[in-house]
């Protein structure tokens, strides 16, 4: 068989390490619809000049860097757990729902490691990208969309050798739209949010070792920043007061499936303050207010039917 391969030849999976940089060989699970994966790998060719020679004298490979991005329709917390760092799950899933509360990593805590698979099946290609860590996780909820995700990731490194390709077992509760959602900022309902965003960086570091390999010895964690913008259609002062005021923020954000009461995620971002605030006055437009908010915690809890997350 010839012929290219196309995007649906191609499986996204991901397993949670129990070894930095060492792919498992089963526990693949489903991340939610992905609809992109892009890896990326950089040797950092290094180039010597020399006097006598107009053009490099000699290459060498550097210090090898793997990156990826992955965006996907949300179904499941998975790739939240992934980026936050630390789950408990509760309940039997069947006199009660399995629930998942995620926090983020504290100090003297580290983020899981995930190896991702990309099975190109049309070419008999398998690749593990292993020793993963979510860097960035960017979740958007907006008017007459579904809620989607995308993760920003570094890796270890790449290996395509002697990997048996994992079934995949597909996912199939709803994924979430924008009409599933619903915004509290200090336990009470705004009702006129067209626009949320919230954006997890961890900040992370590769380190480099004198160890005679030019792959990362380790993926290390930096600060952790919480942040969120806000779209608001203009019909109140309500913003614009908090944020005239200083006001310290909670803000919820609960997505629930219209179908499955059994299934639902819900963010809180706790000890926030809005950053910046914006009012445009348009002649074509009706008018929105923009805001960025700042917080220092979160908490998630998500109710489905996965005994496990991560």
């Amino acid at each position: 068989m010839s012929g290219q391969a196309h995007g649906f030849d191609n499986t996204v999976v991901a397993a949670t390490e129990s070894e930095f940089a060492k792919a498992p060989t089963s526990g693949y699970n489903w991340l939610g619809i992905v609809e992109e994966f892009s890896p990326e790998e950089n040797n950092n060719t290094d180039q010597r000049r020399s006097v006598g020679v107009r053009g490099a004298f000699m290459l060498r490979p550097g210090q090898k860097e793997v990156d990826g991005s992955l965006s996907l329709a949300l179904q499941n917390a998975r790739i939240l757990a992934y980026a936050l760092g630390v789950v408990s799950t509760e309940g039997d899933g069947e006199t009660t729902p399995y629930t998942h509360t995620i926090r983020p990593a504290k100090a003297g805590e580290e983020l899981p490691s995930v190896t991702i698979q990309n099975n190109n099946e049309k070419l008999k290609f398998v690749r593990n990208y292993v020793g993963g860590k979510i860097d960035t996780l960017t979740l958007t909820a907006s008017a007459e969309e579904a809620v989607t995700v995308e993760a920003d990731m570094l890796f270890s490194h790449v290996e395509d050798k002697d990997i048996t390709p994992v079934p995949v077992t597909a996912e199939l509760q709803n994924y979430f739209m924008f009409y599933e959602g619903a915004i509290k900022i200090n336990g009470a309902e705004v009702a006129n949010v067209t626009e949320f965003e919230l954006e997890i960086a961890n900040n992370l570091e590769r380190r480099f070792v004198l160890n005679g390999s030019n792959k990362p010895a380790r993926i290390t964690e930096g600060h952790l920043e919480l942040t969120s913008s806000l779209t608001l259609d203009f019909t109140d002062l309500n913003a614009w007061q908090d944020f005239q005021d200083g006001a310290t923020l909670v803000v919820e954000l609960m997505l629930q499936d219209i179908a499955d009461p059994d299934h639902s995620v819900k963010f809180t971002l706790s000890g926030g303050v809005y950053d910046t605030n914006a009012i445009a006055a348009s002649a074509e437009d009706l008018q929105e207010q923009e805001l960025e908010a700042i917080f220092t915690d979160i908490e998630v809890v998500a109710v489905d039917g996965n005994s496990k997350l991560i």
